[in-house]
Formats: C-alpha cells, sequence, structure tokens
C-alpha cells in the first residue's frame, strides 16, 4: 500500500468527528479502532445490534460499515472543510458473518481532488466475509 501523506494536520480528529457524530457503525457501536492517512479500521460487535439471527450479522450491516469505512479513509486525505460522498460500490458478499465481532478494513486506492477510490474488506471470526471498491465525491467548500 502506497504511503499518503495528509493535506490536514488534524485528519484524524475530523475524521474522528465524522465516525462518532455522521456514521451509522457508530451508532451501532463500533469503535474507530485506527486512522491513518488513507485507511482506518472499524470493529462492530454483534451483540449491540440486531442480527440476521444467532451469531450471524445482516449483509446489510456489513455494507453499511465497509461504506462508512472507506468514506472515513478517504477523508483522511482531504483537506480541511472538504466531504466526501459515496458515488458508488462494488460489493462482493463471499461469506456469511458469522461470530461475535466484525473488523472492517478500508484504504484509499488512488486519492483525487474531486474523487476518491478506495477499498475494504470486512472479516468475521478471522473469516474475509465481504469486499468493497468504492468510489467517493470530494466537495470542497466555496
Amino acid at each position: 500500500m502506497p504511503s499518503f501523506q495528509p493535506r490536514d494536520p488534524d485528519f484524524a480528529d475530523r475524521v474522528t468527528a465524522t465516525f462518532l457524530n455522521e456514521t451509522i457503525a457508530y451508532h451501532w457501536a463500533g469503535e474507530l479502532m485506527s486512522v491513518s492517512p488513507g485507511e482506518v479500521e472499524i470493529e462492530l460487535s454483534f451483540r449491540d445490534i440486531s442480527t440476521g439471527g444467532p451469531g450471524l450479522l445482516h449483509r446489510s450491516i456489513v455494507a453499511a460499515v465497509l461504506d462508512d469505512a472507506c468514506l472515513l479513509a478517504a477523508l483522511s486525505l482531504t483537506s480541511s472543510g472538504d466531504s466526501v460522498a459515496t458515488a458508488e460500490y462494488k460489493l462482493n458478499f463471499l461469506a456469511p458473518a458469522r461470530g461475535e465481532e466484525v473488523t472492517v478494513h478500508a484504504e484509499v486506492v488512488r486519492p483525487g481532488r474531486s474523487v476518491t477510490v478506495c477499498r475494504a474488506e470486512a472479516f468475521a471470526s478471522d473469516r474475509l466475509v465481504a469486499k468493497m471498491l468504492a468510489t467517493l465525491a470530494v466537495s470542497h467548500p466555496g
């Protein structure tokens, strides 16, 4: 993975604030485990949200957390005041998300001034359960 330089020296605080105020993952008791330029990791416990059955996390929740992670990874490389919105994504479910928690890792593939591409993976019980490739639109104030 290439090393990226953030445009905003306070990127980690901005990403954390966005996670706490705007992501569905946080509202489902997710935890932002790490933030670095172009990368984030989120953990979500199954017991704190409704699931698709005993020990099974519903695929729509997995999709939402993957999307949140891509958005936050892209946001980490933008300038202060910029916003990011998902334009599209391709999602592959590879296995049911079984266990007690899901861990999502997202990273920027290609940052851009107006469009950023990210990829994310979701793991449950150390098993890859879903992969996402997302295109995110970057908006600038003014």
